[in-house]
């Protein structure tokens, strides 16, 4: 439910910034289309990995 709500916008987002761009977004790029920092976006990718692997579980 917390993953459908809050999160896969941002998760989607992200996914789509980085096929276009081809690589990791500059943090320029991510305050802008993600409204969070480069490093704000490496801990939401933490926060993902963990919140997938406890779904799957």
């Amino acid at each position: 439910m917390m993953w459908k709500t809050c999160i896969v916008k941002t998760f989607e987002a992200l996914s789509l910034l980085m096929e276009k761009v081809g690589k990791t977004p500059k943090e320029r790029l991510c305050r802008k289309e993600l409204e969070m920092t480069d490093i704000h976006l490496e801990k939401f990718l933490e926060f993902c990995c963990l919140l997938l692997n406890m779904i799957l579980e």
